[in-house]
């Protein structure tokens, strides 16, 4: 069995910034046709606990048994994103979370990018999930803290991908948002 040929990093680059491009503008429009104006997807509730800490109120006012809320980590995650719409932000966070990941899994050839062609990350497409950053999370240690914004499925990538700089970053991450709110 030979062994492929690496890829240029400037090809990676490409062709994560094309696939973002794409599920971006493939979320936007699915965001824009089914929510009217009313939702991110799953990325509502990062945008609207970001929005409440900037405006100095509490980013947990409502939450009991069926609505449980994301650490204040994945409210830093919404930062960025909060002056948008919510369709746009939504559809800009599952694109540039795609294009990380389309970015790092061409690290060893072109035949992983076939999870693009799976279900489940279509399922997570279409509903702004968090998956196709923690995956992307898994592959490019930088990214690492990513996994305190959501840990009930950021542990088991956490646990796979663990690093000194990584753990290190995680816990900086967090520490943060006990500075922004020790309550």
């Amino acid at each position: 069995m030979t062994k492929a040929a690496p890829i240029r990093f400037r090809d990676r680059v490409v062709c994560g910034i094309l696939i973002g491009v794409f599920i971006a503008t493939f979320g936007w429009r699915g965001l824009a046709a089914t929510h009217k104006g009313e939702g991110a997807g799953d990325f509502i509730w990062a945008i609207q606990e970001a929005r409440a800490m900037l405006h100095g109120q509490n980013p947990y006012p409502k939450y009991g048994f069926e609505a449980v809320p994301y650490p204040l980590t994945a409210a830093l995650f919404g930062l960025p994103f909060c002056w948008l719409p919510p369709e746009i932000a939504g559809a800009l966070f599952i694109g540039i979370s795609c294009g990380l990941l389309g970015f790092a899994l061409t690290r060893q050839g072109w035949n992983r990018l076939m999870v693009f062609a799976s279900y489940p990350f279509w399922s997570a497409v279409v509903s702004i999930q968090w998956a196709p950053l923690l995956m992307a999370a898994a592959l490019l240690p930088w990214l690492y803290p990513a996994v305190t914004a959501k840990p009930n499925i950021g542990l088991p990538v956490a646990l796979k991908a663990i690093n000194r700089k990584g753990v290190l970053a995680a816990v900086v991450f967090t520490l943060i948002t006990l500075a922004i709110r020790p309550d």
